[in-house]
């Protein structure tokens, strides 16, 4: 009996556990991870302003919209080449992000070709960490940037004083490594390029540096014994050559290279010295009576000299 009432339990406790086993639902996987979340990004420009070339700094007011292809959260992103100065975000749904962005930023002047220079004015965003909030930045394993030419673009109103912008935007994104970290992010790059008028540059530089050239070579047509005169203008077509060079480069750094109109300007040293030289030999040759050689000397220099300025203009010219 004992036996019989042993078996009967024992039967009835594997037949609970058999029933609890098919009953309860299966276990679902974790899924795979997907993949890092993709945010499209797009720039309004709406305007530049305090461009200082000194320092290389600018001012950027602009729209940055984003959209996630999931639910995130990119407002912790950071600025790289700048500050933000006021960011307010105009919209915050899930997937759709748009901040009305004002930043001063800089980038770096490559001043080589002033006063015909161009120049790229960028906004480099990254996503960042919040110290407070003891977040982790997004890396690429979580997060990427993509373009959204869709979104992006320049108001017609955009404008810089004393430079023209070319609508034409540009706008990439690329990974950047922080070594010591063992992180990579990526990075969002929005620029447009602004260059110098040209009409300006020939008027302001160019003509004026010419002229001054022209009236030194004049004085080798005056008479031979109109020394005093000959050597006040060209002497003086050097000094003006001179304070003009200053004041054509007062606005800009110190660099540590010659620039375009620094070239221009050592062309003209250059072939006023010549003059002032040629004149000074033709001053010591009519003195000594020899016409011949006085004449000889002020031939090949109005050859000669005008043929070295306009070598070292285009040797200049083909920098550009």
């Amino acid at each position: 009996m004992k036996l019989l009432v042993s078996t009967t339990i024992c039967w009835i406790s594997v037949m609970v556990v058999a029933s609890a086993a098919f009953a309860a639902p299966t276990a679902t996987p974790a899924p795979a991870a997907a993949g890092p979340v993709r945010v499209r990004v797009g720039t309004y420009l709406l305007n530049v302003s305090r461009l200082d070339t000194e320092t290389g700094t600018y001012a950027m007011d602009l729209y940055l919209i984003m959209h996630c292809d999931a639910p995130c959260g990119p407002s912790a992103f950071e600025i790289m080449n700048g500050r933000a100065t006021d960011r307010v975000a105009v919209d915050d749904r899930p997937r759709r992000k748009v901040f009305r962005l004002q930043a001063m930023l800089s980038a770096p002047m490559d001043l080589r070709k002033y006063p015909f220079d161009t120049h790229r004015l960028s906004l480099i965003i990254e996503d960042g960490k919040i110290e407070a909030a003891g977040e982790v930045g997004q890396t690429i394993e979580d997060q990427v940037y993509l373009v959204d030419p869709g979104q992006t673009g320049v108001a017609a109103s955009v404008g810089v004083a004393g430079w023209e912008v070319d609508p034409r935007w540009q706008a990439r994104t690329y990974e950047f490594a922080y070594a010591p970290f063992g992180e990579t992010y990526s990075r969002y790059e929005f620029s447009v390029r602004i260059r110098r008028p040209v009409l300006s540059a020939l008027l302001k530089v160019v003509l004026p540096a010419i002229f001054l050239f022209t009236v030194g070579l004049l004085s080798l047509f005056l008479l031979p014994e109109k020394v005093t005169e000959r050597l006040a203008l060209a002497t003086s077509a050097l000094v003006v050559s001179v304070l003009l060079h200053l004041n054509v480069t007062s606005t800009l750094p110190p660099v540590g290279y010659l620039t375009f109109a620094d070239k221009f300007m050592l062309g003209n040293y250059a072939a006023l010295v010549l003059i002032i030289l040629a004149a000074v030999v033709m001053t010591r040759f009519s003195e000594r009576e020899e016409d011949a050689r006085m004449l000889r000397v002020r031939t090949i220099s109005l050859i000669a000299i005008p043929a070295v300025w306009v070598v070292l203009q285009a040797l200049n010219v083909l920098t550009l």
